[in-house]
């Protein structure tokens, strides 16, 4: 083997034992803003504390860096003394060419004076994706407002992602 097929087989090795998440470029300003329409149901296999109580989310908007979207998200929702608290959260935000950024969140919904609205705070992780988003890493705070009612909400994520080159 000459010096020059070392050294490709070399950086060949290296580049498949890099984790994808290494490679990721700069911190760059991330928001979306989406309006949704969430029910409600019981999962006791998913959400492990009584009341078992699982919120499922789906709606469309628009994200930095993936222009028009829509949006699907769960999460185990529990009552806290007049607010109610979300954790266990997983969403998933798909770009119009299919591309999707994924993320984890929790945070709390507290009463407004303007009952049956909420308002929501949280934080999220973005965990990854598909295409130009395998490897994303960021995070954030989601702030917003829900009819507990009627299930209708809108959310913003304001935050940092890196984009792996």
């Amino acid at each position: 083997m000459n010096k020059s097929t070392r050294l490709h087989a070399a950086v060949l090795a290296l580049a498949a034992i890099t984790p994808v998440a290494a490679l990721a470029g700069p911190p760059l300003p991330f928001t979306a803003t989406l309006r949704t329409q969430e029910t409600l149901g019981l999962d006791p296999g998913r959400c492990t504390s009584a009341p078992f109580l699982q919120g499922t989310t789906a709606g469309s908007g628009v994200a930095s860096y993936l222009g028009a979207i829509s949006g699907t998200s769960t999460d185990c929702i529990s009552p806290a003394d007049g607010s109610y608290n979300f954790s266990n959260g997983h969403m998933v935000l798909t770009a119009a060419n299919g591309d999707t950024l994924t993320a984890d969140y929790s945070g709390s919904m507290l009463p407004t004076v303007n009952y049956p609205v909420f308002s929501l705070s949280g934080s999220y992780r973005i965990t990854g994706g598909t295409g130009r988003y395998v490897g994303a890493t960021g995070t954030g705070t989601l702030q917003g407002a829900t009819n507990i009612v009627s299930g209708a909400g809108a959310y913003t994520l304001t935050g940092q992602i890196a984009i792996a080159r």
